[in-house]
């Protein structure tokens, strides 16, 4: 009996017992050049027709009362 309870409380000890820590590196890695879906930027896009721009000024000076 006394062999149980000995070990019982060897079995509870060693749950409080401190456990070694790996110390872990804190710097963020902010480079996505790896992912996946990730593309070069596209640069000035120039449209080939200025029609759907004009349509949106012509809108927007009638609407600015």
């Amino acid at each position: 009996m006394k062999i149980v309870i000995a070990a019982s409380l060897l079995a509870s000890a060693s749950a409080f017992a401190p456990v070694a820590q790996k110390s872990s590196s804190t710097s963020l890695s902010m480079g996505f050049e790896n992912e996946l879906g990730v593309q070069p930027p596209l640069g000035f896009f120039v449209s080939p027709s200025l029609e759907p721009y004009c349509v949106l000024l012509i809108a927007s000076l009638l609407h600015q009362v």
